[in-house]
């Protein structure tokens, strides 16, 4: 999140049958270096849809954007975690599907 201006209420973990609508899974960044961390205990086996959101907007507004990414997945462009059956970590950037956050090329415009 070094990249993004976060929101005041925070960066959290929603979207899918499971997560939910933006704030019920906060998300932390105890050091403040940009990096957001969280654990979640799923059922096992799990498989579902989720989505980093930058604030707990209710209409999900303030999701990542993942449209036309290969990360994509289904009709809400959310990410998919697919037959977890044990700890897992995944690590992702902002609106990217990748770990190794890159520039996204956007310039300020007055």
């Amino acid at each position: 999140m070094s990249a993004e201006d976060v929101a005041e209420s925070g960066v959290f973990v929603a979207g899918g049958d499971y997560f939910g609508a933006p704030g019920a899974y906060p998300m932390t960044d105890d050091d403040g270096d940009g990096i957001y961390t969280i654990a979640i205990d799923l059922p096992v086996p799990f498989t579902g849809n989720y989505i980093f959101t930058n604030g707990a907007c209710g209409d999900f507004s303030c999701k990542e954007n993942l449209a036309g990414s290969e990360c994509a997945d289904g009709t809400w462009n959310d990410r998919l975690l697919s037959d977890i059956n044990e700890d897992t970590s995944v690590t992702f950037c902002f609106g990217q599907c990748s770990e190794s956050c890159v520039a996204t090329g956007l310039a300020m415009v007055t």
